[in-house]
C-alpha cells in the first residue's frame, strides 16, 4: 500500500539520479559545472552549466546564467536561462532572458524579461558552453 502526501511535490524520473545537491544552508559563490543533473536549495552566486536537469527547489537561488537540458524552477533565477525545457512552478520568481525550446509556466509563476522560443532537431540538446574566465571577462586573480 502506497501513502501520499497531498503537499508532495511531482517531481520526474530523472530526479532520482540528481549526482549533485546544494542543501538549503550552502551558499556557493562561483561557477557549478555537472555533466549530471543538479538540485539547489540554497543559494549560488555564480552560472550554473549541467549535462542533465537543474531543479531550483523553493528555498533556492540562483543569481547567474543557467544551462542545462531541463530546468524545473521553484525558487529564484536572476540571469540568463537557455534550456531545452523550462517548468515555471507556481513559487518561482525569474528576472532575465529566457531561451528554450519547450516553456511551461503554471499559475503564480513570477517572470521578467524576455522569451525566445527557438525549434531544434527532435532530440537536439542545446550546446554545453565551457567558456573561460577571460570568455566571461572575470577577473582570473580574484576568482
Amino acid at each position: 500500500m502506497m501513502f501520499h502526501s497531498k503537499g508532495k511535490k511531482e517531481l520526474p524520473a530523472a530526479v532520482d539520479a540528481i549526482d549533485t545537491i546544494i542543501g538549503a544552508q550552502c551558499r556557493i559563490q562561483g561557477d557549478v559545472l555537472s555533466q549530471q543533473s543538479v538540485k539547489i536549495d540554497g543559494a549560488v552566486a555564480g552560472n550554473v552549466q549541467a549535462g542533465g536537469m537543474v531543479i531550483i527547489g523553493e528555498s533556492g537561488a540562483v543569481c547567474g546564467d543557467i544551462r542545462c537540458g531541463e530546468l524545473m524552477v521553484f525558487g529564484r533565477v536572476e540571469g540568463l536561462v537557455e534550456v531545452n525545457k523550462l517548468q515555471l512552478k507556481a513559487t518561482a520568481h525569474v528576472a532575465g532572458n529566457i531561451r528554450t525550446q519547450t516553456l511551461l509556466v503554471e499559475e503564480g509563476a513570477v517572470y521578467a524579461g524576455d522569451i525566445r522560443m527557438e525549434q531544434a532537431a527532435p532530440g537536439a540538446p542545446l550546446p554545453l558552453e565551457n567558456k573561460s574566465d577571460a570568455e566571461r571577462g572575470a577577473d582570473p586573480v580574484s576568482a
